[in-house]
């Protein structure tokens, strides 16, 4: 990962670990692709019939967190 800063002149760089390890990641690399690639597969949320409300969503768990549960 990283950014250039033209006005600086300077490149910062992370490794992918280093990276994860900074944002708070407790999963691995491989863990979070999988993670990613199931929550893009998931059913996309059909536009409820006019009139009609969509029951309320519970929290998405987040990525970062191993057993997936927010609390």
């Amino acid at each position: 990962m990283g950014f250039y800063l033209s006005r600086q002149g300077q490149l910062v760089t992370w490794s992918t670990q280093e990276f994860l390890d900074l944002l708070g990641a407790r999963r691995s690399l491989s863990e979070l692709r999988a993670a990613l690639c199931q929550t893009l597969r998931g059913p996309a949320l059909a536009a409820p019939p006019q009139g009609e409300k969509l029951p309320p969503q519970a929290t998405q768990d987040t990525l970062f967190d191993e057993g997936g549960d927010t609390e």
